[in-house]
């Protein structure tokens, strides 16, 4: 297994980082554009998210991305300090009154894009995990 990990500051201008880091990190595993584009539209979505509402824009607060390349699979964490949410209970933005609003689409697309999806919330804050399979 391969591991890379980046801790962030808790602030939207972290985003550069964090998007370095992953083109490194796919260009290293030669995967397709399409993929690639795919990795950085979910993991752009989670770490804005844990800034916005997991840390709420705390100062001194961490966001942390972890990039696990298994044999069948490739694992993404984001976890932030914040006390977390439960993916069951996000409305369907597709539905009344929450299809007019600009924003909450980002984990409901992601879904369509990722094998798997959980979030695990303890003491250390909101865990988001992605999985993607490979096919060899």
């Amino acid at each position: 297994m391969r591991c890379a990990e980046l801790v962030l500051c808790s602030t939207l201008a972290e985003y550069e980082r964090l998007e370095r880091f992953l083109v490194a990190f796919t260009e290293e595993l030669h995967v397709s554009q399409a993929f690639s584009d795919n990795l950085l539209f979910c993991v752009k979505e989670l770490f804005i998210n844990a800034v916005t509402h997991g840390n709420r824009y705390q100062e001194g607060y961490k966001v942390y991305c972890r990039l696990e390349l298994h044999a069948d699979a490739l694992v993404v964490t984001v976890l932030d300090e914040g006390q977390g949410f439960a993916l069951e209970a996000l409305p369907d933005p597709r539905q009344a009154p929450f299809c007019e609003q600009l924003c909450g689409r980002g984990l409901f697309c992601m879904q369509s894009l990722v094998d798997g999806i959980a979030v695990v919330v303890n003491e250390r804050g909101c865990a988001v995990t992605l999985r993607w399979k490979f096919i060899h």
